[in-house]
């Protein structure tokens, strides 16, 4: 049964958005089931950031040929890339220079439907 949202709370949602990074749950079911926010799409010809402050999407640089991606690229809310995920990085691949970067966890959608939308937040299933 769908929840429905007072009328107070349906404006409220009309003039303010969650920060996508620290606002967003990264889902009731995780990890089964995660929510992700999409950032970049195959077609994009610039790299977006999403601003740590604002949550909004702010311009990164032009990446016209640099590289293309071949999915939706985005990351998972409330996630950290710190030391602990360095560290677990370096131990799986046998090295000890990888650090954190400090950013959410990045995460790639492969999809049969092409979307060139950004921003927007998907559930992700995992068999």
């Amino acid at each position: 049964m769908k929840k429905s949202i007072d009328p107070i709370g349906k404006l409220l949602g009309l003039r303010y958005k969650s920060h996508p990074w620290h606002g967003v749950e990264i889902g009731k079911n995780a990890p089964e089931v995660i929510t992700v926010f999409i950032e970049m799409v195959p077609t994009d010809t610039v790299k977006y950031e999403v601003n740590k402050e604002t949550g909004y999407l702010t311009i990164d640089r032009p990446q016209k040929f640099s590289s293309i991606l071949p999915a939706l690229y985005g990351f998972i809310p409330k996630t950290y890339c710190g030391q602990e995920v360095a560290d677990i990085s370096n131990y799986a691949m046998n090295r000890n220079e990888i650090v954190g970067d400090g950013d959410p966890l990045a995460h790639s959608v492969i999809q049969h439907a092409v979307n060139d939308y950004r921003q927007f937040i998907n559930e992700l299933l995992f068999d």
